[in-house]
């Protein structure tokens, strides 16, 4: 049952970052400057940082760039800027900034997250104070200030380095080992900076090392001419730069996201992207930025159709949202990175009946996931249903791959997107 379709390719033209690089650079330094003068005082500075309403500060940042650039330059205060920013200083005993968590179950109690105080504000979103009377938050700031010295350095040289390489770094430094015990704290921080600076984490010349997975036919270029060939048995890692792709060619009919390694596997054995003719991808769990951006991409620039298959469970649910949606703690980036047209293959929890499947009972961190779920803004009456239906029990992919060979590929997704049975 293999479908060849007409080849599709798509050139991407390049687009220099020279603007928010210099953008990014100049309010580093501000930053910078400000906070030296504060300290030297011997007050305590205070940043507000007010994140916009969702999308908003990002697309501004991309549109103020040609205002930058023709802008004289000037020694000037922060409340100058040329993004209007909400950034502002202030004598103070505290300092104040955005926080974005990470939105994995594991974040939920991040050790940078010590000693802040959150304020919820309906405009806004969520801001953060910190306190400066405790050790915890100065050990905050000084992690800040660390890491926006890197970000300077690499923007000014035009250079960038794994996250992972800059921990070791910093722990490879007598006075910066302490600040970050581990990476999922620094991981954090960056976010905090990224937030700081109204730019999305990637333009600050860090990259994630990937742990996506894509199989299938499709063909990426770089800047370099550098050629990324995705058919290979087992499948490639994303790559890290998907934003720098400047061509693509596939003849793949559609992409197929599936939730975890062991269901990628298991249908690359089944042969799925040649029976289906469909670019395979895996985010191996919560899916990274990379991941993310590599579907976003397929879709939008490829105009391929994006089904997604997850467990039927709470975290499964919100895996497939994440995609479709971007995830609820980042929502300046959620421009570039969610496809909101991918469709939710499965597995439903309306069809357990159908299958014969028999669920599993939920366990109270599946529960809690459910009420946290249906409390998103983007969560349509579609999925509230399936929520509802969820709560009689779970059931993941190999339940359904389980029920004969080749079940997955030769049966149920294709009998399923052949009748546009998804949601």
């Amino acid at each position: 049952m293999t479908f060849r379709s007409e080849e599709k390719f798509v050139e991407i033209p390049e687009v220099s970052d020279d603007g928010i690089r210099n953008l990014t650079i100049r309010r580093i330094e501000e930053l910078t400057l400000q906070l030296i003068k504060e300290i030297s005082s011997r007050t305590f500075p205070k940043l507000i940082y007010k994140e916009a309403r969702k999308g908003g500060r990002v697309a501004e940042l991309e549109d103020s760039v040609e205002q930058f650039r023709t802008r004289q330059t000037s020694t000037r205060n922060l409340s100058d800027c040329a993004l209007n920013p909400l950034t502002s200083f202030d004598s103070s005993k505290s300092l104040s900034w955005l926080v974005e968590d990470e939105e994995t179950p594991q974040n939920a109690q991040n050790p940078v997250n010590k000693d802040l105080e959150s304020e919820k504000d309906s405009d806004t979103g969520r801001s953060i104070t910190v306190d400066f009377r405790r050790k915890q938050s100065r050990k905050n700031l000084a992690l800040l200030v660390t890491l926006m010295s890197h970000v300077h350095k690499m923007l000014i040289n035009r250079t960038s380095k794994t996250r992972r390489s800059l921990y070791y770094e910093l722990q490879s430094e007598r006075n910066s080992a302490r600040l970050a015990k581990n990476q999922r704290i620094l991981d954090n921080a960056v976010n905090h900076v990224a937030s700081l600076l109204e730019c999305p984490p990637w333009q600050l010349g860090f990259t994630a090392t990937s742990k996506g997975l894509v199989c299938g036919d499709l063909s990426l270029t770089f800047s370099k001419e550098d050629l990324v060939s995705c058919e290979v048995a087992g499948g490639v890692l994303i790559p890290q730069n998907v934003n720098r792709v400047t061509s693509a060619r596939t003849s793949a009919r559609y992409v197929l996201v599936v939730e975890k390694d062991a269901v990628f596997q298991r249908l690359i054995g089944e042969e799925c992207t040649q029976y289906l003719n469909c670019i395979l991808v895996t985010g191996k769990g919560y899916p990274d930025i990379n991941t993310r951006m590599l579907v976003s991409f397929l879709g939008n620039k490829l105009k391929l159709p994006v089904y997604i298959l997850v467990d039927a469970d709470p975290f499964g649910i919100e895996i497939m949202c994440i995609y479709r949606y971007g995830s609820a703690t980042r929502s300046r980036e959620d421009r570039q990175l969610a496809f909101p047209g991918a469709r939710w293959i499965g597995i439903h929890p309306s069809e357990f009946s159908a299958l014969g499947l028999s669920s599993k009972p939920l366990a109270a961190p599946d529960k809690a996931k459910i009420a946290a779920l249906k409390s998103r803004e983007y969560v349509d009456e579609t999925i509230l249903d399936q929520l509802q239906l969820l709560r009689t029990g779970k059931v993941d992919i190999e339940a359904v791959a389980g029920l004969s060979s080749r079940f997955l590929t030769t049966v149920y997704l294709s009998s399923k997107i052949t009748a546009e049975n998804y949601l």
